[in-house]
């Protein structure tokens, strides 16, 4: 209930906006994406990405997909809102990490709207009931069981942990041919767990925050714009950002 009453008075800021959702998942090690437009249904994108991509690729992906949907949307309407429940996402973006194709991928997209065209960026937190981000929830559940997979090609980094694992096998199949000895006992398994290690990873940069915390947009409210980010004004009195300006 909290959250649904905070989340009013996120949209009721934003009313001039075009309200977007997206999101992006794995389930059974498969991986999909979606975008949702309350506003405009057959604007609903959802797809599935290969399998190996990340949880972090796919919340990329989302975005990706809601960009490239707001484009056709740009001669009616010049403001949108993008609501995603990944902080590292959105700090990506924030940080212009460019070391990560998709995020060059994103700034390509934005750089080809019109310059009236004004995106804000607002993190929510997943599954508090929030109508909108249940809807593309769905979209992305249905999405994971498609036969076929979008033909975007992986991320290097997403494909790391599996690589590892890989070699890791690999180095523990041939410690076990060697034969029994004294050091086999003392060390059945050799080395740190690396495929343990990469997903340990994976995990810490798609949940870098404590979700029980009532931030919804500090430092991240950020619009992002032809020209770059425009930051919001931060307000350390309530632990929330006030709406960016327009400059």
């Amino acid at each position: 209930m909290a959250y649904g009453k905070e989340f009013c008075r996120i949209k009721e800021k934003f009313s001039n906006h075009y309200h977007v959702f997206t999101y992006g998942s794995k389930l059974e090690e498969k991986v999909a994406a979606a975008t949702y437009f309350p506003e405009h249904p057959d604007c609903l994108k959802a797809t599935r990405l290969r399998g190996g991509a990340s949880v972090f690729s796919a919340e990329l992906e989302g975005i990706a997909l809601a960009l490239t949907e707001i484009k056709k949307l740009t001669k009616y309407h010049k403001n949108f809102v993008i609501y995603s429940d990944s902080l590292s996402a959105l700090q990506a973006i924030q940080s212009k990490n460019f070391k990560v194709i998709d995020i060059r991928r994103l700034y390509n997209l934005i750089q080809k709207f019109p310059p009236y065209v004004h995106i804000s960026f607002v993190w929510i937190p997943a599954h508090v009931g929030i109508q909108g981000n249940e809807n593309v929830d769905k979209l992305v559940k249905v999405a994971v069981y498609r036969a076929s997979c979008s033909g975007k090609v992986i991320c290097w980094s997403d494909l790391k942990s599996k690589t590892n694992a890989y070699i890791h096998s690999v180095w523990q199949k041939n410690w076990e041919a060697e034969g029994a000895s004294k050091l086999h006992e003392v060390l059945p398994i050799l080395g740190y767990d690396l495929h343990r290690r990469g997903e340990e990873a994976d995990r810490k940069r798609e949940t870098t925050f404590p979700r029980g915390q009532s931030l919804w947009y500090s430092g991240l409210l950020n619009s992002l714009t032809p020209s770059g980010l425009s930051h919001g004004r931060w307000n350390d009195t309530d632990d929330r950002a006030v709406a960016p300006s327009s400059h």
